[in-house]
């Protein structure tokens, strides 16, 4: 059908969508069917699992894409559609190699339609581009994830540079490929640590950081910020991609000035974490030192706020005889008051308040961060220091280590 050029008719839309749903199945689906099918007897069984359907819709949207000129029209700018399609998720790796080869083919040959006006009525579905550039970063962050995504979806952000934004294609020109070199050589080897997971993060922040500022227009920036908090709901079912999207926002952040801006967003970032999730916390705690890295006295403002509506409880007054202090307090020792417990429902925001302190004092300038640290960060965490709860002892020790660490 595609080589009789049947998909450039009505109605083939359809049917790539239709594949790229299938290259959309996720490896919990293919567990689950494969766990299932493992309980049949043999002459029930299924002979095709949708793990090779997945393959086979992979090879003819790659096929599609690489091997029938007339499929290249058809294919764009619809392609981009899928982007930020909940559904379709699962499919980006496919979905980001193709749209890589068809825009570096249409860039490289000066194509008509390569340049797309975003505004005009026939792409009301495509997404914007904050929106496309938001979507792609966050997932970029992520090195090993199914179909070498991350090398494509930065081969993509390359070959859409120009309709992105005039400023950044000329940096992006000579910055991404050699990203993409390094990563493909990490992929390659046996080195898969956390140590080379947070390296890549770094190198894919540090792009961030200077895109934006090459941009040099808070309207903008303010845009791609809250495009990636509107895709929040995208990550629901990955944490990993969830924690990245929530340290994104604070590395977006530390490039605006826009005061009240910087408030609001991440009055919202605290409202929008899962406080019972660990990945969240940690993400949010970055996101906050990230963002506190150039807007300090706005962050603690910040968390001095929430902290008041997670106050502990009062501690009963009793006379003492022994010492007391932080690390009575922390491991127990103190029997002069009650330890605090976490409040039902607010507990959790507790940890979180605690541990951005660690990555506010570490990510901030010391000569900014020293003056603060006694009045602004300890004696904020000061009150939430004397628990018998074990998890936040642990966070409270990261907390202070990350702050020893600093300064």
């Amino acid at each position: 059908m595609a080589n009789e050029d049947y998909l450039s008719l009505y109605g083939g839309e359809a049917l790539i969508e239709f594949i790229i749903m299938t290259s959309a199945i996720t490896d919990e689906e293919i567990k689950k069917w494969t766990e299932a099918n493992s309980k049949k007897k043999p002459e029930q069984q299924s002979t095709t699992s949708p793990a090779e359907l997945r393959a086979m819709c992979d090879h003819i949207l790659s096929l599609m894409t690489t091997t029938i000129p007339s499929m290249v029209d058809a294919l764009w700018p619809y392609l981009l559609e899928p982007l930020t399609k909940p559904r379709f998720t699962s499919a980006m790796a496919v979905v980001a190699k193709c749209i890589a080869h068809i825009s570096e083919v249409k860039r490289q040959s000066k194509a008509p339609n390569y340049l797309i006006d975003f505004t005009h009525t026939t792409n009301v579905n495509l997404p914007k581009p904050p929106q496309i550039m938001a979507r792609l970063f966050v997932l970029a962050h992520l090195p090993f994830r199914r179909g070498s995504l991350a090398v494509y979806l930065l081969k993509t952000l390359q070959h859409l540079g120009p309709m992105l934004h005039p400023k950044i294609s000329g940096m992006w020109d000579n910055t991404i490929p050699r990203l993409v070199d390094y990563l493909e050589k990490l992929v390659a080897s046996d080195s898969k640590t956390e140590a080379e997971v947070s390296k890549w993060e770094g190198l894919v922040r540090r792009l961030l950081t200077e895109t934006n500022k090459l941009i040099s227009d808070d309207g903008w920036t303010m845009e791609m910020c809250d495009a990636t908090l509107e895709q929040f709901p995208l990550h629901e079912n990955d944490p990993g991609a969830k924690k990245v999207a929530l340290k994104m926002v604070g590395v977006l952040l530390s490039v605006i000035n826009h005061k009240e801006y910087i408030k609001k967003t991440l009055e919202r970032l605290f409202g929008e974490t899962n406080h019972a999730v660990e990945d969240d916390r940690a993400g949010l705690a970055q996101g906050f030192g990230f963002c506190g890295s150039s807007h300090l006295d706005i962050v603690l403002e910040q968390q001095s706020n929430e902290l008041k509506g997670n106050a502990p409880p009062p501690k009963k007054e009793v006379k003492s005889s022994g010492g007391g202090g932080f690390l009575s307090g922390l491991f127990g020792s103190d029997k002069s008051s009650t330890p605090s417990k976490p409040k039902p429902g607010g507990g959790n925001k507790i940890f979180t308040l605690l541990l951005a302190y660690g990555y506010i004092t570490a990510y901030a300038k010391p000569s900014y961060v020293t003056p603060r640290l006694d009045i602004h960060i300890i004696n904020n965490m000061n009150p939430h220091l004397e628990t018998s709860d074990q998890k936040l002892q642990q966070t409270i020790i990261q907390a202070f280590d990350l702050i020893a660490q600093s300064v």
